[in-house]
């Protein structure tokens, strides 16, 4: 199971939310027709399962969440995005740059307010740049000791360029 940091921007800055844990996120799987209402995970959706699902499926209930590559074309879920608490943006290489595009063009065109993840392969020394991006989660696919990614949160205390952070 993938390492899991939440953050928190309080009035201070950036803290840690919760401790340190597991990332519980239940996926659906393709053999799988629906998410249960039951269940008070939230389901993440890649963006082909969410766009065949969203007219097709009762969601009501249902914690949705959006699981997407950092290649993913956002035009044709626009009006979709206030329906999830969580968009997770996948990293799957340490200088794949693009998770950053995307996560600013979610926060600062599309509006999206809910928890923006960055999951995969992250290093330590890119966390301020996330935060800056408008992440405020992040999950370590990788040999990433969450203890030192906390402590890199402070590295930098001065910005000189304006940020898409919340």
């Amino acid at each position: 199971m993938d390492k899991l940091l939440q953050l928190d921007q309080g009035k201070s800055g950036w803290s840690v939310d919760r401790s340190i844990e597991f990332d519980e996120r239940s996926y659906l799987s393709a053999d799988q027709n629906s998410p249960s209402a039951s269940d008070s995970k939230v389901w993440l959706f890649t963006l082909s399962q969410w766009q065949l699902a969203r007219h097709k499926l009762d969601l009501t209930g249902i914690h949705c969440g959006l699981l997407l590559d950092a290649d993913a074309d956002l035009s044709d879920i626009a009006e979709d995005l206030p329906r999830f608490g969580v968009v997770v943006i996948d990293f799957p290489h340490f200088n794949d740059g693009r998770g950053f595009s995307l996560g600013a063009q979610l926060r600062e065109h599309y509006q999206f307010r809910g928890e923006m993840r960055a999951a995969g392969y992250l290093l330590v020394d890119q966390l301020n740049y996330l935060l800056r991006c408008g992440f405020d989660s992040f999950s370590f696919r990788n040999n990433v000791d969450p203890e030192t990614a906390v402590s890199a949160l402070s590295d930098f205390s001065d910005s000189y360029q304006p940020s898409v952070a919340v």
